[in-house]
């Protein structure tokens, strides 16, 4: 039996580029792993993406993935696990095999995400209030991460290189 396919999904202010030591790794385990973009972490000069759009993306990339022939565990990180709980309607064993098809997602994974309900949101998950991560003061329409930092809030493991250069991969989230 083939491994599934993982399909990544970043959290907040995150991107793809945030996985490129872990997808060489899983694929030196055999896996084929492809990480999912989300709009909604973007350059704040553009106009903000939505959940909606972040739901979109996943399920295009899972969708791909299927179609390809390959079984698909989703791991979302964090926000990540909104829109991937968003975007697998319908995706499951059960329904793939009544609609004719022998692929299907078989597992969601959360890491430090918030199981919510369809629809719902890690704000409202959280109480509906904002995180000290979160710093609104500079957009209305975009997040950026507060004080003191990505290193203290994300990386406070790592040695300051790596601190430096994923800080530097970090976007605005809408």
């Amino acid at each position: 039996m083939a491994k599934p396919t993982l399909v990544l999904v970043h959290g907040s202010w995150h991107c793809p580029e945030h996985y490129d030591l872990l997808i060489p790794a899983l694929s030196h385990l055999g896996y084929k792993a492809a990480a999912v973009s989300l709009p909604s972490t973007q350059s704040a000069e553009d106009p903000p993406h939505t959940l909606a759009d972040d739901t979109a993306a996943v399920r295009e990339v899972v969708l791909r993935e299927l179609d390809q022939g390959n079984d698909v565990v989703v791991v979302s990180h964090s926000y990540g696990g909104c829109p991937a709980n968003n975007a697998l309607e319908g995706l499951d064993r059960k329904s793939r095999t009544a609609a004719g098809h022998n692929t299907a997602v078989n597992a969601l994974v959360f890491i430090a995400a918030v199981p919510i309900a369809v629809g719902g949101t890690v704000f409202e998950a959280g109480g509906s209030k904002i995180h000290p991560a979160q710093d609104l003061s500079k957009s209305k329409y975009f997040v950026e991460v507060g004080a003191p930092g990505p290193g203290y809030y994300f990386y406070n493991d790592l040695p300051p290189e790596s601190v430096q250069k994923y800080s530097a991969l970090l976007k605005s989230q809408a």
